[in-house]
């Protein structure tokens, strides 16, 4: 007796011909988190190829200015101008995405990167506010933490970033970045010590799902940057075992990668894993 699974039936059969030559995104989407100066922006030096920044983080993108000279970046600084630029830099943001995306860049370059990801989603929260018409008078300021935020308005903060940030990730051609600090907070279950984004709300415990690599960057005594991509306890990072296009030649990127590794290492381990144009 013949199995069943033997003969595909022709609408499986269509089925993975259309996943197999379907135009998926890179895979690589990841939000990268660290206290400040531990070189969060920098770490684009690693990455392979041309890439684009939109800048949320006032000067941020000093410590790249040799990467933006040689071509290899290109950076759009206006959404981190001002403190009145605050209320307007998340739609001016959605406004020049859309229009890359419709113009066909993002094909032509290898990772976008959103630098400054605290300031991103403050002024998310703060377009919240304007739309809903309570912005008190001295908003300028104000942080967000100062405004009288409702449950509903940290809701619609959750829609919007349910959003776009998965479009980031999975409808782009090219790799995704996102950076943003860390703070400290208390494990509502053990009591230790963990480190979340350093966003408000219940944003900080959201975003981090939406992405397939969350990582954690470190540096020793010696200066040595290092990255968490497996949770220890008190970072909640995760690595996914497989890009988009992966073949059954690659290996899961969590058994290459385990659970620390020094960023300097992340050539030679992805390019174990099957991988060769990610990181250099």
């Amino acid at each position: 007796m013949t199995s069943s699974l033997a003969i595909p039936h022709k609408s499986l059969e269509a089925m993975k011909l259309a996943y197999l030559t379907a135009s998926k995104s890179k895979g690589f989407n990841l939000l990268l988190l660290a206290t400040p100066g531990k070189g969060k922006t920098r770490f684009l030096e690693r990455l392979y190829g041309i890439g684009l920044v939109h800048s949320f983080d006032p000067k941020g993108t000093n410590t790249i200015a040799p990467l933006i000279h040689s071509g290899k970046v290109f950076v759009n600084e206006d959404f981190e101008k001002g403190m009145v630029n605050r209320v307007t830099a998340f739609q001016r943001h959605i406004e020049e995405y859309e229009k890359l995306k419709s113009e066909g860049v993002f094909n032509t370059i290898d990772f976008f990167c959103i630098d400054g990801g605290g300031r991103y989603a403050e002024s998310v929260e703060f377009q919240v506010m304007k739309k809903e018409g309570r912005l008190p008078a001295d908003w300028k300021s104000k942080t967000v933490e100062g405004m009288d935020m409702r449950i509903q308005d940290w809701k619609t903060v959750g829609r919007v970033m349910n959003k776009w940030v998965p479009d980031y990730c999975s409808s782009l051609p090219c790799n995704f970045i996102l950076t943003m600090n860390i703070e400290q907070a208390v494990d509502g279950v053990t009591g230790g010590y963990v480190y979340k984004p350093a966003i408000s709300g219940k944003s900080a415990d959201v975003l981090p799902s939406l992405f397939d690599f969350v990582w954690y960057l470190t540096a020793d005594k010696t200066g040595e940057r290092w990255v968490t991509m497996q949770p220890d306890g008190r970072y909640d990072a995760k690595t996914r075992d497989y890009l988009g296009g992966a073949t059954e030649e690659h290996k899961p990127l969590g058994e290459v990668l385990g659970q620390k590794q020094k960023l300097k290492d992340l050539p030679r381990l992805f390019k174990e894993a099957g991988y060769e144009d990610l990181f250099i």
